[in-house]
């Protein structure tokens, strides 16, 4: 047993990158056999597929926003032939979803750069 800073790594892309998303989420977990020990670092893959828990009060991409892209720390976006499917608020699901993770991190620097 060791002590490691987890950090929430969200996989995000529209459906035709299924194969893709699973090759990242293989590479976080190598990484974290090879690495997280000595690196006190772990690396935790968070998809919608399998950790997205359906709720009411929201649209899909609202809770998917508040649950995955508003807690975690790296956002990566895949994506290939497709866009993702359009929203209420965004060109597709994915985009809106890279275009939070970047808010936040701006929004992160910004305060980061400001507290001593």
């Amino acid at each position: 047993m060791f002590d490691a800073h987890v950090l929430k790594v969200l996989i995000a892309s529209p459906g035709d990158t299924a194969p893709e998303r699973d090759a990242v989420e293989r590479a976080l977990h190598g990484w974290n056999s090879s690495r997280a020990e000595r690196e006190q670092i772990m690396l935790a893959p968070w998809r919608w597929e399998t950790h997205a828990v359906p709720e009411l009060g929201g649209s899909a991409q609202t809770i998917i926003n508040s649950r995955a892209v508003d807690s975690c720390d790296v956002v990566i976006a895949i994506f290939d032939s497709k866009l993702g499917t359009a929203t209420e608020a965004a060109v597709s699901g994915t985009a809106a979803t890279a275009a939070r993770g970047h808010d936040q991190a701006a929004f992160c620097r910004s305060v980061g750069s400001r507290v001593k």
